[in-house]
């Protein structure tokens, strides 16, 4: 029978050494200074490690990436440039021919009039147009209307060599009812330049008859535009372009060995002739822009990019070294004084855990028994200041006792109701509810007398200067009976009449409600405030404790925050002779 035997339990030879390192180790990181060096030393090391890993995956395509937008934003620009010119020739054949322009009503005058001197005025004026418009568009350079029925320039503002204009030139592409030929050799009789042009028809008076407007491009747009040579950051690079139409054949390119006019681009790429070279594309309805760059030119373009990486790794790692250095000055050396300064004082007798940290047990000890004390400091002095704002209001409220006034105010009351003083009475009547109310001892009221006692104040107010008061209540009685801090409504109307009062002055009190919230508006037509002034009390309506602004407003504030918390919001509007709008929202 086999027999198994338990193997025996390691005595602690081999396991020894492991556990003594290990303890070791953790003694060595007790100390904040060794535990410094560590992070210091590791840290950047892996960070460093980090970037290489990512920068080594990635950085060829970066380049790459960089590379191509640096060609293809040339390309793109160049392509922009046509479309602008194409698009500003376009421009100035509407405005030429569009029934009721100037030249179209000179032209329908020489084609319909009979005085040679007056035709020769209005050829001059409009000769004098097409100048105007090739000054101020530096990528025209040539203006003509053209007869096609008898293939003519009737005017021009230069002389052509003909206007057969479909015998002798290659449309491009057609475009928003014009057509655009192919590059081709001006048909100045003063130009021998290749440029592009557009040809737009239109109508004039003698319906039977049919004009044009052609426009060419200026004398060096078609060089300009297709010059291999460009310029980034101070660095000229080198890219052949080439213009296609519809159907991919060069018209027109910078390279006639290598890209010829006539021929298929895709014909060239798909044969070979174009394999060593990377091309990019700025497609355009109708026509299109092509770039071709020598792969071994593109891709060594940007090879101080590589070196520039290698000295960005290099400057980064001696930053992380000069950093750690910093760090171990300014932080270790700090709280090795302070421990030092922490053991010189009393011990304490509040218990307190032991720090990992050698430096800190003595700092955690005085610190936990600081901390209990300026918590029952800074409870006993908020206690305090508590019963003294208590002390201050009881103090107030009996210095102006209501009943008192209360009392005072009805036998006056009655006294002028009694002398037939109504009105007076009425007033009285309504100062004595007023400032029962607004004197009274209640912190919490509800919507409803809110509302009724700022009609009491909006009452007293209309015997001062008359204004117009709108109030608008759109809510059920269980919406008017929702708590509210006593004295709100009555602080923003005042700060209404005070501040924005002018002739015609119209205020609005409206209450809506909906499922989720009360909305309070109280609006007027006054004077209005400035963006500063806006921006001043839109913070004040933000903040959690204002202090800055009017007493009334910082009042209505701070209670409505601290009553509702984070289910209030209070929206201000307002410009200058416009009026003033505040808009209190409630969650339910």
């Amino acid at each position: 029978m086999r027999s198994f035997h338990a193997p025996e339990r390691n005595s602690g030879a081999e396991g020894r050494p492991r556990f003594r390192l290990v303890a070791l180790l953790r003694q060595a990181l007790s100390s904040i200074r060794n535990r410094l060096i560590a992070i210091l030393t590791l840290v950047p090391l892996l960070v460093m490690l980090l970037f290489f890993a990512i920068t080594s995956s990635n950085m060829t395509q970066i380049v790459n990436k960089r590379i191509y937008d640096s060609f293809f934003l040339a390309l793109e620009m160049r392509a922009n440039k046509l479309r602008d010119m194409l698009d500003t020739a376009y421009e100035l054949t509407v405005d030429i021919s569009y029934d009721g322009s100037p030249v179209a009503d000179q032209l329908d005058e020489i084609l319909t009039g009979r005085d040679a001197v007056s035709q020769a005025k209005m050829q001059g004026y409009i000769e004098k147009t097409f100048n105007t418009y090739i000054h101020s568009s530096p990528s025209i350079g040539l203006i003509a209307l053209i007869d096609l029925d008898n293939d003519e320039a009737l005017i021009s503002s230069e002389r052509l060599t003909r206007a057969d204009l479909d015998d002798v030139l290659t449309p491009l592409t057609t475009w928003r009812r014009a057509t655009v030929y192919a590059p081709h050799e001006s048909l100045s009789r003063f130009k021998n330049n290749v440029v592009i042009s557009l040809c737009r028809p239109f109508t004039t008076i003698l319906k039977e008859r049919h004009f044009a407007v052609y426009i060419e491009s200026s004398t060096h747009f078609m060089e300009d535009l297709l010059d291999p040579l460009y310029d980034v950051n101070d660095e000229t690079f080198h890219m052949d372009k080439a213009l296609l139409d519809g159907a991919g054949v060069i018209r027109c390119s910078s390279d006639e060995t290598l890209l010829p006019c006539g021929a298929s681009f895709h014909a060239l790429s798909e044969g070979g002739a174009l394999a060593d070279y990377h091309i990019l594309y700025a497609e355009n309805s109708g026509w299109t822009f092509v770039g071709a760059v020598n792969e071994s030119y593109y891709h060594g373009v940007y090879f101080p990019l590589y070196i520039q990486g290698a000295l960005l790794l290099t400057a980064c790692l001696a930053l992380f070294i000069l950093l750690a250095r910093l760090i171990w000055r300014q932080v270790y050396g700090p709280i090795r004084e302070f421990a030092q300064e922490i053991s010189a004082m009393k011990p304490s007798e509040l218990y307190t855990p032991r720090s990992n940290s050698t430096e800190l047990n003595e700092f955690r000890a005085q610190f936990n028994q600081m901390r209990g004390d300026i918590r029952r400091l800074v409870s006993q002095t908020e206690a305090e200041a508590k019963k003294n704002a208590e002390l201050e209001n009881e103090l107030l409220l009996s210095r102006i006792n209501p009943h008192f006034l209360h009392n005072t105010l009805d036998n006056i009351k009655w006294l002028a109701r009694r002398d037939g003083q109504d009105e007076v009475a009425e007033m009285l009547a309504a100062l004595n509810g007023l400032i029962y109310y607004n004197l009274g001892k209640q912190q919490l009221t509800t919507l409803r007398d809110e509302l009724n006692a700022m009609d009491g104040y909006l009452f007293l107010q209309k015997r001062i200067r008359p204004f117009e008061y709108r109030r608008e209540i759109s809510v059920g009685e269980e919406t008017l009976a929702l708590p509210a801090p006593c004295y709100t409504l009555q602080p923003l109307v005042e700060n209404s009449l005070r501040h924005a009062w002018r002739d015609g002055l119209i205020l609005t009190v409206s209450v809506s409600e909906d499922a989720r919230c009360v909305y309070i508006r109280v609006a007027d037509n006054g004077r209005g405030m400035d963006a500063e002034t806006l921006e001043r009390l839109r913070a004040l309506a933000r903040s959690t404790d204002p202090q800055d602004g009017g007493i009334g407003l910082r009042y209505v504030f701070r209670a409505l925050k601290m009553m509702y918390a984070s289910g209030v919001r209070i929206e201000i509007d307002s410009a200058p002779d416009v009026g003033t709008a505040i808009t209190i929202t409630i969650e339910r």
